[in-house]
C-alpha cells in the first residue's frame, strides 16, 4: 500500500472511531484569529482579555502552503494578544489565519461571575457609592415585629452636612494575602528526514511565575525562564548540538493599583505600556492622569531578539505618552520616542506611533508606525526622516455572523548598528523594501457553513506578486462536535510560484481536540532550470488537544511529508501544569 493510501486510511479511522464517542460537553474550546501584526518573531492577533485569552496560551497558526506553525500568548490586551513564535516565521503575515484553543472550565467561570452580576441595560445606570450601615436614629414607636439582631457597629459621628453614603474602605495591596500563580511547562519536538539521513531535536522546558505581594508591599514579582537543548545529526556533515538557558523575565512591579497612579517595574521585562519598544534590562515608570491617560519613561539596557537574549551591548532611553478617550479605552493613541547607543556609540533615534480605535463593539481598528532620523554619519540612508514600518488592520464583525477586513505593511531595514536583523549588506538597508496590502472577509452561510478569503498584493524594491486563500469550512455535518474545511490557495512569489489545496477536519471529544489535515501544494521555482524547477510536496498530520483536570494542558503532534525531494517524520508533545 503506498504512503498516500496509508495515511488517508489511518485519517479516515480516526474520524470514524470518534463519530462513536457520546456525546458529552468538551473540555476545550477553539477560538479562531487572524495575525494583524507581525515583528520578527513577535506576532499580535485580534483577540484578547475580553475573549478569555491568557498569557500562556498555545496558538497555533495555518500559512498557506506550510505546516501548522506553533506559538505561544506572552501577554494580552482588552482586544489583542502579543505572541512569540519558537520556530520559523516562515509564510507568517498579515491575514494569517490561526487557532487559539482554552480551557472549558475559564469559560464556565467567566459564565457564572457574569450571571452574578447585574444585567446590563443601553443605557449605563449612574454610579453609586457602596451601602454602608446608616447612622442611628431616635427610636420610634411601631406595631411590634419581628426583632432585628442588635446593630454590631458602633453609632458613627454624623451631622447634616455629611452624606447619608459614604465611601467603603478596601484592603490596601500591602494588606492582602500572598498569592502564587503561574505555569511549568515542557516540550520535546523530534525529525527524522530519510531523504537526506539526518535527524533534528529540540527539547524545551521552564516556568512562569506571579508572586502577589510577596515581600508585604503590595507588588507582584514575575519569573519567567527556560532551558532548551536543539541537536541536528547530519548525514555527510557536522553533527550540531546547542544547549542554553535564557531568562526571558525576572521584575518587580508595584504601584498602578486603584489609589496608586503611579507605578514601577524593574529587572528584566517587556515595557507594559509600549510592547512595541520590546524588552528591557532597566527600569519603566508610568503615572496614570486622572483622565485615564498614561505618560512615562524607561531606561536600561536592551537585550537582543534572538534566542539567547544577549545584553549590555545596547543601551536605551524612552518616553511615551498615551491618550485615553474613557474608561472603556474606545480610543487610544500613544507615542513614543526612544534614543539607544551601541557599545558606547549613539544608535537608534526612533518615534513610535500607535492607534487603537473601537467605533462599535464589532469594529476595530489597529495602526502602528515606526518612523527613524537620521543624521550625517548614518550614511547608507539618503533623507533624515524614514517611515521604516508601517502596520494597519481594521475589521468589521456583523451580528449576523459576516465579517471584512482590510490591512496594509509596509517595512525597510533601518541604519542601525545593534544587530537587530540578519546580516545585511549596505545595498540592503539602503534600497530594500517590502509593501502588502490586502482584504479578508468571512460569510456565515449558514448556521453550519462559513465561506471565508483573503487576497493580498506585495511589492518590493525589484519585484511584485500577489496571493489569496478560499476557505470553506462545514461543521457538524460529516459528523458531530466537528468541523471540516476545504482551502484551495496560491502565490506569486519572489523567488518561487504556489498553488495548493489543504483538507482539514477536527473534532471535539470529551476529554480533547483532535485536529488532522492533509496538505498538497506545487512549488515553479523561478528562474531556476534542471529537474527540480517543478516539486510537489506534500504533508499529512494529527494534533491532539486536552485539559486534565482543568490544571494540566497536554498536547501532541505527527506530521509526515513526502513528496518530490522529501521524506521526513516528525513528532512532539507540549505539556504545562498550571498553578
Amino acid at each position: 500500500m503506498n504512503r498516500i493510501a496509508r495515511s488517508a486510511l489511518i485519517v479516515l479511522f480516526v474520524l470514524s472511531a470518534g463519530a462513536r464517542v457520546d456525546a458529552q460537553e468538551p473540555n476545550i474550546r477553539r477560538l479562531e484569529v487572524t495575525v494583524t501584526a507581525v515583528s520578527g518573531k513577535s506576532i499580535y492577533i485580534d483577540i484578547g482579555r475580553e475573549a478569555l485569552v491568557e498569557p500562556g496560551d498555545q496558538l497555533r497558526l495555518f500559512p498557506p502552503g506550510g505546516s501548522p506553525v506553533r506559538a505561544e500568548i506572552l501577554s494580552v490586551s482588552r482586544t489583542s494578544s502579543r505572541a512569540v513564535i519558537r520556530g520559523s516565521t516562515a509564510g507568517i503575515d498579515v491575514g494569517t489565519r490561526g487557532e487559539v484553543w482554552i480551557a472549558e472550565a475559564r469559560v464556565a467561570e467567566d459564565s457564572e461571575q457574569a450571571e452574578s452580576k447585574p444585567q446590563a441595560s443601553a443605557t449605563p445606570p449612574p454610579v453609586e457609592p457602596p451601602e454602608v450601615q446608616a447612622p442611628e436614629q431616635p427610636a420610634v414607636e411601631e406595631p411590634k415585629a419581628d426583632e432585628h439582631p442588635p446593630w454590631e457597629h458602633p453609632p458613627e459621628s454624623w451631622d447634616s452636612e455629611m452624606p447619608l453614603l459614604a465611601p467603603a474602605y478596601t484592603l490596601a495591596p500591602e494588606e492582602r494575602d500572598v498569592r502564587i500563580h503561574g505555569r511549568a511547562f515542557t516540550g520535546f519536538d523530534y525529525t527524522d528526514d530519510g531523504k537526506f539521513d539526518s535527524t533534528y531535536q529540540s527539547w524545551r522546558s521552564g516556568m512562569d511565575l506571579e508572586i502577589e505581594n510577596g515581600f508585604g508591599r503590595g507588588g507582584v514579582l514575575f519569573l519567567e525562564a527556560d532551558f532548551y537543548t536543539r541537536s541536528a545529526n547530519v548525514d555527510d556533515g557536522e553533527d550540531d548540538t546547542d544547549t542554553d538557558f535564557r531568562l526571558d523575565r525576572a521584575s518587580y512591579r508595584w504601584g498602578g493599583l486603584r489609589g496608586q497612579p503611579d507605578s514601577w517595574e524593574v529587572g528584566r521585562f517587556f515595557h507594559m505600556e509600549f510592547p512595541e519598544l520590546g524588552a528591557l534590562d532597566g527600569v519603566e515608570f508610568v503615572h496614570r492622569m486622572d483622565s485615564g491617560s498614561r505618560l512615562g519613561a524607561s531606561l536600561g539596557f536592551l537585550p537582543e531578539p534572538t534566542d539567547e537574549f544577549k545584553t549590555a551591548k545596547d543601551f536605551g532611553a524612552a518616553v511615551f505618552h498615551r491618550y485615553v478617550s474613557d474608561e472603556s479605552e474606545a480610543f487610544t493613541f500613544g507615542t513614543a520616542y526612544q534614543k539607544t547607543m551601541h557599545e558606547g556609540s549613539l544608535d537608534r533615534d526612533l518615534l513610535i506611533n500607535a492607534l487603537e480605535y473601537h467605533p462599535s463593539r464589532n469594529t476595530t481598528v489597529h495602526a502602528t508606525s515606526w518612523v527613524d532620523f537620521y543624521t550625517s554619519s548614518d550614511d547608507r540612508k539618503n533623507s533624515s526622516v524614514e517611515l521604516t514600518q508601517l502596520l494597519f488592520d481594521a475589521q468589521h464583525r456583523s451580528d449576523a455572523g459576516h465579517g471584512v477586513g482590510i490591512f496594509a505593511s509596509r517595512l525597510r531595514w533601518p541604519d542601525m548598528k545593534r544587530h537587530e536583523f540578519q546580516s545585511l549588506t549596505d545595498e540592503q538597508i539602503e534600497d530594500n523594501k517590502v509593501s502588502r496590502i490586502g482584504t479578508n472577509g468571512w460569510l456565515k452561510l449558514s448556521k453550519r457553513t462559513r465561506l471565508s478569503s483573503r487576497v493580498d498584493y506585495w511589492e518590493d524594491q525589484d519585484d511584485s506578486g500577489e496571493s489569496g486563500r478560499l476557505r470553506l469550512g462545514v461543521r457538524d455535518f460529516f459528523y458531530d462536535r466537528g468541523e471540516v474545511s476545504f482551502e484551495a490557495y496560491g502565490s506569486k512569489g519572489k523567488f518561487s510560484d504556489t498553488v495548493g489545496g489543504r483538507v482539514n477536519a477536527n473534532r471535539r471529544f470529551d476529554n480533547g481536540f483532535l485536529n488532522l489535515y492533509w496538505d498538497t501544494t506545487e512549488f515553479h521555482q523561478v528562474d531556476f532550470d534542471g529537474d527540480q524547477e517543478d516539486l510537489l510536496d506534500h504533508r499529512a498530520g494529527l494534533s491532539y488537544d486536552t485539559s486534565v483536570l482543568g490544571k494540566w494542558d497536554v498536547s501532541i503532534f505527527v506530521e509526515n511529508r513526502f513528496g518530490d525531494e522529501q521524506d521526513s517524520w516528525s513528532v512532539g508533545f507540549f505539556l504545562q501544569r498550571r498553578f
